[in-house]
Protein backbone atom coordinates (compact mmCIF):
# COMPACT_ATOMS: atom_id res chain seq x y z
CA UNK A 1 0.00 0.00 0.00
CA UNK A 2 1.05 3.40 -1.24
CA UNK A 3 -0.33 6.65 0.48
CA UNK A 4 0.41 10.01 1.68
CA UNK A 5 1.53 8.98 4.78
CA UNK A 6 3.67 5.95 3.48
CA UNK A 7 5.08 3.61 0.88
CA UNK A 8 4.04 0.62 2.85
CA UNK A 9 1.45 -0.93 4.94
CA UNK A 10 3.45 -0.77 8.12
CA UNK A 11 4.62 2.92 7.66
CA UNK A 12 0.90 3.86 7.03
CA UNK A 13 -0.04 2.46 9.95
CA UNK A 14 2.64 4.23 11.72
CA UNK A 15 1.87 7.22 10.83
CA UNK A 16 -1.76 6.90 12.00
CA UNK A 17 -1.05 5.16 15.46
CA UNK A 18 0.95 8.59 15.92
CA UNK A 19 -2.48 10.72 14.58
CA UNK A 20 -1.00 12.33 11.57
CA UNK A 21 -3.05 13.21 8.74
CA UNK A 22 -1.65 13.35 5.01
CA UNK A 23 -4.27 16.01 3.70
CA UNK A 24 -2.07 19.64 3.05
CA UNK A 25 -2.74 21.85 1.02
CA UNK A 26 -2.32 21.34 -2.85
CA UNK A 27 0.66 22.79 -4.33
CA UNK A 28 1.35 21.15 -7.80
CA UNK A 29 -1.55 23.53 -8.92
CA UNK A 30 -3.61 26.63 -8.67
CA UNK A 31 -6.60 24.79 -6.57
CA UNK A 32 -8.50 28.58 -6.21
CA UNK A 33 -11.85 28.60 -7.13
CA UNK A 34 -11.97 24.67 -6.41
CA UNK A 35 -13.99 23.08 -3.81
CA UNK A 36 -11.35 21.19 -2.44
CA UNK A 37 -7.99 23.44 -2.21
CA UNK A 38 -5.80 20.54 0.32
CA UNK A 39 -5.62 16.86 -0.47
CA UNK A 40 -3.68 13.54 0.18
CA UNK A 41 -1.17 13.60 -2.01
CA UNK A 42 1.92 11.28 -2.46
CA UNK A 43 4.72 13.23 -2.97
CA UNK A 44 7.78 13.10 -3.88
CA UNK A 45 7.52 9.16 -5.55
CA UNK A 46 10.16 8.31 -7.94
CA UNK A 47 8.63 8.76 -11.74
CA UNK A 48 10.70 6.22 -13.01
CA UNK A 49 8.83 4.04 -15.82
CA UNK A 50 9.27 0.18 -16.05
CA UNK A 51 12.52 -0.92 -16.69
CA UNK A 52 12.14 -3.17 -18.79
CA UNK A 53 10.09 -0.70 -21.61
CA UNK A 54 11.39 2.68 -21.01
CA UNK A 55 8.88 3.94 -24.03
CA UNK A 56 6.25 3.07 -21.52
CA UNK A 57 7.12 6.38 -19.60
CA UNK A 58 4.87 8.27 -22.39
CA UNK A 59 1.52 6.85 -22.16
CA UNK A 60 2.33 6.13 -17.57
CA UNK A 61 1.59 8.10 -14.71
CA UNK A 62 1.50 8.55 -11.33
CA UNK A 63 -1.68 6.07 -10.80
CA UNK A 64 0.60 3.70 -12.88
CA UNK A 65 3.67 4.28 -10.87
CA UNK A 66 1.80 3.59 -7.79
CA UNK A 67 0.39 0.45 -9.44
CA UNK A 68 3.21 -1.24 -10.49
CA UNK A 69 4.89 -0.94 -7.24
CA UNK A 70 1.84 -1.97 -4.82
CA UNK A 71 1.28 -5.25 -7.61
CA UNK A 72 5.09 -6.01 -7.33
CA UNK A 73 5.28 -5.72 -3.17
CA UNK A 74 2.45 -7.40 -2.96
CA UNK A 75 3.65 -10.44 -4.60
CA UNK A 76 6.80 -10.70 -3.25
CA UNK A 77 5.33 -10.39 0.48
CA UNK A 78 3.14 -13.40 -0.24
CA UNK A 79 6.29 -15.23 -1.47
CA UNK A 80 4.11 -16.57 -4.65
CA UNK A 81 7.02 -16.10 -7.13
CA UNK A 82 7.77 -19.22 -9.07
CA UNK A 83 5.42 -21.82 -6.88
CA UNK A 84 2.55 -20.62 -9.30
CA UNK A 85 2.29 -20.50 -13.15
CA UNK A 86 1.82 -16.95 -14.88
CA UNK A 87 -1.31 -18.60 -16.56
CA UNK A 88 -2.62 -18.94 -12.99
CA UNK A 89 -1.94 -15.41 -11.72
CA UNK A 90 -4.70 -13.25 -12.00
CA UNK A 91 -5.08 -9.39 -11.47
CA UNK A 92 -8.33 -7.47 -11.12
CA UNK A 93 -7.55 -3.71 -10.35
CA UNK A 94 -10.23 -0.85 -9.42
CA UNK A 95 -9.59 2.37 -11.32
CA UNK A 96 -10.46 5.49 -11.96
CA UNK A 97 -10.97 8.35 -14.78
CA UNK A 98 -7.08 8.87 -16.70
CA UNK A 99 -6.89 12.18 -17.40
CA UNK A 100 -4.89 13.38 -20.73
CA UNK A 101 -1.65 15.23 -20.32
CA UNK A 102 -1.97 18.85 -21.64
CA UNK A 103 1.81 19.13 -22.93
CA UNK A 104 1.22 16.62 -24.67
CA UNK A 105 -1.62 18.22 -27.09
CA UNK A 106 0.19 21.35 -27.39
CA UNK A 107 2.23 20.71 -30.44
CA UNK A 108 -1.18 19.62 -32.27
CA UNK A 109 -3.09 22.65 -31.26
CA UNK A 110 0.03 24.81 -32.28
CA UNK A 111 0.28 23.30 -35.34
CA UNK A 112 -3.61 23.53 -35.66
CA UNK A 113 -4.22 27.33 -35.73
CA UNK A 114 -6.18 29.00 -38.59
CA UNK A 115 -4.75 32.53 -40.12
CA UNK A 116 -6.38 34.26 -36.95
CA UNK A 117 -4.61 31.88 -34.68
CA UNK A 118 -7.80 29.95 -33.52
CA UNK A 119 -8.15 26.70 -33.62
CA UNK A 120 -8.79 25.07 -37.38
CA UNK A 121 -10.34 21.63 -37.38
CA UNK A 122 -9.77 20.99 -41.00
CA UNK A 123 -6.02 22.21 -40.35
CA UNK A 124 -6.13 19.41 -37.39
CA UNK A 125 -7.02 16.74 -39.34
CA UNK A 126 -4.82 17.66 -42.67
CA UNK A 127 -1.67 18.02 -40.64
CA UNK A 128 -1.95 19.13 -36.83
CA UNK A 129 -2.28 15.22 -35.77
CA UNK A 130 0.51 13.84 -37.11
CA UNK A 131 2.18 15.75 -33.99
CA UNK A 132 0.65 13.63 -31.93
CA UNK A 133 2.40 11.08 -30.02
CA UNK A 134 1.16 7.41 -31.90
CA UNK A 135 0.22 5.93 -28.80
CA UNK A 136 -1.38 9.02 -27.10
CA UNK A 137 -5.27 7.29 -27.19
CA UNK A 138 -3.73 4.50 -24.98
CA UNK A 139 -2.54 7.35 -22.06
CA UNK A 140 -6.28 7.97 -21.56
CA UNK A 141 -7.62 4.20 -21.68
CA UNK A 142 -7.17 3.22 -17.50
CA UNK A 143 -6.79 -0.69 -18.27
CA UNK A 144 -3.65 0.04 -19.69
CA UNK A 145 -1.60 0.87 -16.46
CA UNK A 146 -3.12 -2.52 -15.58
CA UNK A 147 -1.75 -3.87 -18.96
CA UNK A 148 1.70 -3.16 -18.14
CA UNK A 149 1.79 -4.26 -14.49
CA UNK A 150 0.87 -7.95 -15.91
CA UNK A 151 3.32 -7.62 -18.78
CA UNK A 152 6.08 -6.33 -16.25
CA UNK A 153 5.07 -8.72 -13.43
CA UNK A 154 4.50 -11.75 -15.91
CA UNK A 155 0.73 -12.07 -15.39
CA UNK A 156 -1.24 -13.94 -17.56
CA UNK A 157 -4.34 -15.04 -15.76
CA UNK A 158 -7.46 -14.06 -15.48
CA UNK A 159 -8.02 -9.91 -15.35
CA UNK A 160 -10.54 -7.05 -15.54
CA UNK A 161 -10.35 -3.71 -14.74
CA UNK A 162 -13.30 -2.16 -13.34
CA UNK A 163 -14.51 1.43 -13.07
CA UNK A 164 -14.70 4.10 -11.01
CA UNK A 165 -15.66 4.69 -7.90
CA UNK A 166 -15.05 2.99 -4.75
CA UNK A 167 -17.29 0.49 -5.05
CA UNK A 168 -14.59 -0.06 -8.15
CA UNK A 169 -12.16 -1.54 -5.50
CA UNK A 170 -14.30 -3.52 -3.72
CA UNK A 171 -15.73 -5.19 -7.24
CA UNK A 172 -12.29 -6.36 -8.01
CA UNK A 173 -11.76 -7.69 -4.60
CA UNK A 174 -14.90 -10.21 -4.63
CA UNK A 175 -14.02 -11.22 -8.17
CA UNK A 176 -10.89 -12.38 -6.89
CA UNK A 177 -12.19 -13.76 -4.40
CA UNK A 178 -14.56 -15.91 -6.74
CA UNK A 179 -12.28 -16.59 -9.32
CA UNK A 180 -10.39 -18.50 -6.45
CA UNK A 181 -13.65 -20.00 -5.49
CA UNK A 182 -13.90 -21.33 -8.96
CA UNK A 183 -10.74 -22.59 -9.45
CA UNK A 184 -9.86 -20.00 -12.23
CA UNK A 185 -6.46 -19.22 -10.72
CA UNK A 186 -4.06 -20.37 -7.94
CA UNK A 187 -3.16 -16.09 -6.65
CA UNK A 188 -5.24 -13.29 -7.71
CA UNK A 189 -3.98 -9.67 -7.35
CA UNK A 190 -6.58 -7.38 -6.09
CA UNK A 191 -6.92 -4.08 -5.07
CA UNK A 192 -7.49 -0.34 -6.92
CA UNK A 193 -5.53 2.79 -7.39
CA UNK A 194 -6.64 6.22 -7.03
CA UNK A 195 -7.05 8.87 -9.87
CA UNK A 196 -3.96 11.61 -9.96
CA UNK A 197 -4.77 14.36 -8.49
CA UNK A 198 -5.37 17.27 -11.48
CA UNK A 199 -7.07 20.14 -12.11
CA UNK A 200 -9.78 17.72 -14.21
CA UNK A 201 -9.93 15.43 -11.04
CA UNK A 202 -10.30 18.13 -8.60
CA UNK A 203 -13.29 18.99 -10.71
CA UNK A 204 -14.38 15.62 -11.08
CA UNK A 205 -14.91 15.09 -7.65
CA UNK A 206 -16.84 18.49 -7.20
CA UNK A 207 -19.48 16.54 -8.82
CA UNK A 208 -20.53 14.65 -5.73
CA UNK A 209 -23.40 16.28 -4.03
CA UNK A 210 -21.79 17.77 -0.54
CA UNK A 211 -24.39 16.90 2.69
CA UNK A 212 -25.94 20.01 4.14
CA UNK A 213 -24.11 21.06 6.80
CA UNK A 214 -20.21 21.74 7.44
CA UNK A 215 -19.57 18.17 8.70
CA UNK A 216 -21.29 16.88 5.70
CA UNK A 217 -19.63 18.86 2.65
CA UNK A 218 -17.37 16.37 1.39
CA UNK A 219 -14.27 14.86 1.42
CA UNK A 220 -11.00 15.67 0.46
CA UNK A 221 -9.41 13.56 -2.20
CA UNK A 222 -6.84 11.26 -1.91
CA UNK A 223 -3.68 9.52 -4.50
CA UNK A 224 -3.08 6.21 -3.39
CA UNK A 225 -2.58 2.47 -4.26
CA UNK A 226 -3.64 -0.64 -1.78
CA UNK A 227 -2.70 -3.93 -3.48
CA UNK A 228 -3.09 -7.35 -1.82
CA UNK A 229 -2.47 -11.13 -3.17
CA UNK A 230 -4.91 -13.56 -2.76
CA UNK A 231 -5.40 -17.50 -2.74
CA UNK A 232 -7.45 -20.44 -1.39
CA UNK A 233 -6.44 -20.71 2.37
CA UNK A 234 -5.41 -25.03 1.66
CA UNK A 235 -3.05 -23.52 -0.57
CA UNK A 236 -1.30 -21.54 1.75
CA UNK A 237 -0.75 -23.71 4.48
CA UNK A 238 0.88 -26.00 1.73
CA UNK A 239 3.03 -24.11 0.85
CA UNK A 240 3.74 -22.72 4.20
CA UNK A 241 2.52 -19.11 3.57
CA UNK A 242 2.68 -16.96 6.64
CA UNK A 243 -1.19 -15.56 6.76
CA UNK A 244 -3.10 -13.86 9.43
CA UNK A 245 -6.20 -13.06 7.79
CA UNK A 246 -8.53 -13.89 5.70
CA UNK A 247 -11.41 -12.71 2.78
CA UNK A 248 -14.56 -14.27 3.78
CA UNK A 249 -17.32 -12.50 2.15
CA UNK A 250 -18.24 -9.41 -0.19
CA UNK A 251 -21.78 -8.32 -0.98
CA UNK A 252 -23.09 -6.12 -3.38
CA UNK A 253 -26.28 -3.85 -3.68
CA UNK A 254 -28.21 -1.01 -5.51
CA UNK A 255 -30.29 1.76 -4.66
CA UNK A 256 -31.35 4.91 -6.62
CA UNK A 257 -29.35 7.63 -7.02
CA UNK A 258 -29.59 10.64 -4.70
CA UNK A 259 -32.61 8.52 -2.72
CA UNK A 260 -31.87 8.29 0.99
CA UNK A 261 -34.21 5.29 2.24
CA UNK A 262 -32.83 3.34 -1.14
CA UNK A 263 -29.42 4.10 -0.04
CA UNK A 264 -30.24 2.88 3.25
CA UNK A 265 -31.65 -0.22 2.10
CA UNK A 266 -28.67 -0.98 -0.67
CA UNK A 267 -26.24 -0.69 2.22
CA UNK A 268 -27.70 -2.87 4.20
CA UNK A 269 -28.29 -5.49 1.71
CA UNK A 270 -24.50 -5.33 0.90
CA UNK A 271 -23.61 -5.47 4.38
CA UNK A 272 -25.88 -8.19 4.87
CA UNK A 273 -24.89 -10.21 2.12
CA UNK A 274 -20.90 -10.23 3.36
CA UNK A 275 -21.87 -11.29 6.27
CA UNK A 276 -24.31 -14.34 5.24
CA UNK A 277 -21.57 -15.29 2.69
CA UNK A 278 -18.75 -14.84 5.57
CA UNK A 279 -21.22 -17.27 7.52
CA UNK A 280 -21.09 -14.36 10.28
CA UNK A 281 -23.97 -13.08 12.55
CA UNK A 282 -24.28 -9.31 13.07
CA UNK A 283 -22.82 -9.39 16.71
CA UNK A 284 -19.55 -11.27 15.64
CA UNK A 285 -18.06 -8.41 14.05
CA UNK A 286 -16.04 -5.96 16.66
CA UNK A 287 -15.31 -3.03 13.94
CA UNK A 288 -16.88 -1.73 10.81
CA UNK A 289 -15.14 0.34 8.94
CA UNK A 290 -17.19 2.83 7.09
CA UNK A 291 -17.24 4.61 3.64
CA UNK A 292 -17.76 7.98 5.51
CA UNK A 293 -17.54 9.96 2.59
CA UNK A 294 -18.59 13.41 4.22
CA UNK A 295 -21.92 13.40 2.14
CA UNK A 296 -25.26 13.39 2.98
CA UNK A 297 -25.29 9.76 2.07
CA UNK A 298 -23.37 9.15 5.33
CA UNK A 299 -26.88 9.31 7.24
CA UNK A 300 -28.01 6.59 5.24
CA UNK A 301 -25.10 4.32 5.95
CA UNK A 302 -25.51 5.28 9.65
CA UNK A 303 -28.93 4.23 9.54
CA UNK A 304 -28.08 1.07 7.75
CA UNK A 305 -25.62 -0.04 10.40
CA UNK A 306 -28.12 0.41 12.92
CA UNK A 307 -30.41 -1.53 10.90
CA UNK A 308 -27.99 -4.49 10.41
CA UNK A 309 -26.32 -4.97 13.62
CA UNK A 310 -29.45 -3.70 15.35
CA UNK A 311 -28.57 -3.58 19.46
CA UNK A 312 -24.96 -4.97 19.22
CA UNK A 313 -24.59 -1.49 17.41
CA UNK A 314 -23.73 0.00 20.75
CA UNK A 315 -20.84 -1.61 21.38
CA UNK A 316 -19.03 -1.66 18.14
CA UNK A 317 -16.15 0.14 16.95
CA UNK A 318 -17.23 2.18 14.01
CA UNK A 319 -14.40 4.11 12.25
CA UNK A 320 -13.37 5.56 8.87
CA UNK A 321 -9.96 6.38 7.26
CA UNK A 322 -10.50 8.96 4.62
CA UNK A 323 -10.41 11.77 7.04
CA UNK A 324 -6.79 11.04 7.45
CA UNK A 325 -6.10 9.28 4.02
CA UNK A 326 -8.45 11.34 1.68
CA UNK A 327 -11.18 9.78 -0.41
CA UNK A 328 -8.97 7.29 -2.54
CA UNK A 329 -11.65 6.03 -4.91
CA UNK A 330 -11.29 2.88 -6.35
CA UNK A 331 -8.68 2.38 -3.95
CA UNK A 332 -10.09 3.00 -0.61
CA UNK A 333 -11.33 -0.55 -0.11
CA UNK A 334 -8.70 -2.05 -0.60
CA UNK A 335 -6.82 0.14 1.73
CA UNK A 336 -9.71 -0.46 4.19
CA UNK A 337 -9.03 -3.90 4.15
CA UNK A 338 -5.26 -3.68 4.60
CA UNK A 339 -5.99 -1.37 7.55
CA UNK A 340 -8.22 -4.36 8.70
CA UNK A 341 -5.63 -6.34 8.26
CA UNK A 342 -3.24 -3.93 10.61
CA UNK A 343 -5.78 -3.78 12.81
CA UNK A 344 -6.66 -7.99 13.57
CA UNK A 345 -2.59 -7.80 13.25
CA UNK A 346 -2.02 -5.77 15.93
CA UNK A 347 -5.61 -6.01 17.48
CA UNK A 348 -5.95 -2.44 18.03
CA UNK A 349 -7.86 0.41 15.76
CA UNK A 350 -5.24 3.45 15.24
CA UNK A 351 -6.90 6.45 16.94
CA UNK A 352 -6.21 8.24 13.63
CA UNK A 353 -9.10 5.97 11.85
CA UNK A 354 -11.47 9.02 12.90
CA UNK A 355 -14.67 7.54 14.11
CA UNK A 356 -17.74 8.42 11.69
CA UNK A 357 -19.36 11.31 13.52
CA UNK A 358 -23.35 9.95 12.05
CA UNK A 359 -22.55 6.49 12.02
CA UNK A 360 -20.66 5.70 15.98
CA UNK A 361 -22.01 4.74 18.77
CA UNK A 362 -18.28 3.41 20.03
CA UNK A 363 -15.00 5.29 20.44
CA UNK A 364 -11.84 3.13 19.83
CA UNK A 365 -10.61 3.95 23.82
CA UNK A 366 -9.24 1.73 26.19
CA UNK A 367 -12.54 -0.70 26.20
CA UNK A 368 -12.47 -1.52 22.79
CA UNK A 369 -8.69 -2.42 22.65
CA UNK A 370 -9.00 -4.56 25.53
CA UNK A 371 -11.38 -6.55 23.95
CA UNK A 372 -10.73 -9.57 21.18
CA UNK A 373 -10.92 -7.99 17.10
CA UNK A 374 -11.51 -11.10 15.23
CA UNK A 375 -14.08 -9.88 12.45
CA UNK A 376 -13.68 -6.00 10.20
CA UNK A 377 -16.42 -5.33 8.26
CA UNK A 378 -15.64 -2.49 5.50
CA UNK A 379 -18.24 -0.34 3.72
CA UNK A 380 -18.03 1.59 0.46
CA UNK A 381 -20.56 3.08 -2.07
CA UNK A 382 -20.63 5.23 -5.12
CA UNK A 383 -22.78 8.68 -5.58
CA UNK A 384 -25.05 6.60 -8.28
CA UNK A 385 -26.43 3.96 -6.03
CA UNK A 386 -24.23 1.00 -5.58
CA UNK A 387 -23.22 -0.16 -2.22
CA UNK A 388 -20.25 -2.51 -1.58
CA UNK A 389 -18.93 -4.69 1.36
CA UNK A 390 -16.57 -6.90 2.73
CA UNK A 391 -15.49 -9.06 5.26
CA UNK A 392 -11.59 -9.72 7.04
CA UNK A 393 -11.30 -12.32 9.97
CA UNK A 394 -8.50 -12.91 11.54
CA UNK A 395 -7.42 -16.42 10.51
CA UNK A 396 -7.63 -18.07 14.37
CA UNK A 397 -10.97 -16.79 14.47
CA UNK A 398 -11.80 -19.26 11.70
CA UNK A 399 -10.37 -22.21 13.71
Amino acid sequence: MITALGRSPDETWKELLAGRSGIGPITDFDARGFRWQAAAQVRGFPPSGPASQPKWARIADLHTYLLLQCCGDALRAAGVGSSVDPEDIGLFVGMGTVDYKLPDLVPAVLASRGGDGSFDHAAFFVRGFERLYPLFALSMLNNVSACLAAIELGIKGENAVFAADATAGAQALGEALQTLREEKAKAVLAGGVSEKLTPMSLARSQLTEPGDSAESAGMAPGEGCAMVCLELRARADQRGARCAVALTGYGHAFGAAGDASSATAAIAAAMQAALDRAELRPDDVEVVLAHHDGTAADRSEAEAVRRVFGASSSRQTVCASKPFLGHLGPAAPAADLVLAAQALRHQTVAPALAVARDVARARPGSEERAQRYRSVLINARSSEGHASSLVVQSLDSLE
